[in-house]
């Protein structure tokens, strides 16, 4: 009872994060209409850019918002689509290295740490890859490798 009482006080552990997060939110949101000015080529440029500034010795958190700002143009020009604020939020969390689990179609943007030459993992869980096929057994029982019926 205890608990649940200061998590309605204080809020639980992903409210604070996400009320933490909010203020990015607001400042990459702000920086749209800034972007959506840039030609193709200069939205482009925008990458080596980023790079330039980061060897110069301009930290990730520093173009992470600026970053993001052209992720989201970018995808909304060459997808027809713009990332949503939930979708900063997560690829926020990815950038903090923590885990991000977000359901449906939705393209995360990592573009601070890929822009500069660092790696982003990614995942994504399929429905077809939950249903397990049996392994033929006289390949298994025999210790070769059996491929799944219809194939990846």
């Amino acid at each position: 009872m205890f608990t649940t009482l200061l998590a309605k006080v204080i809020g639980t552990k992903s409210e604070r994060e996400l009320k933490r997060m909010a203020p990015m939110v607001r400042a990459i949101n702000d920086l749209e209409p800034q972007v959506q000015k840039l030609t193709d080529a200069e939205l482009r440029a925008k990458t080596d850019e980023f790079r330039k500034r980061h060897t110069e010795g301009e930290s990730l958190d520093d173009l992470l918002l600026a970053a993001f700002a052209v992720c989201r143009e970018a995808g909304r020009r060459a997808l027809n689509m713009r990332h949503f604020d939930v979708q900063l939020i997560g690829g926020i969390v990815l950038y903090q290295g923590k885990i991000a689990e977000m359901l449906g179609e939705c393209a995360v943007p990592a573009a601070a740490p890929s822009s500069t030459g660092g790696a982003v993992s990614s995942s994504r869980v399929m429905s077809r890859l939950h249903v397990r096929p049996e392994p033929c057994p006289s390949t298994f029982a025999q210790g070769t490798p059996s491929t799944p019926r219809g194939g990846p």
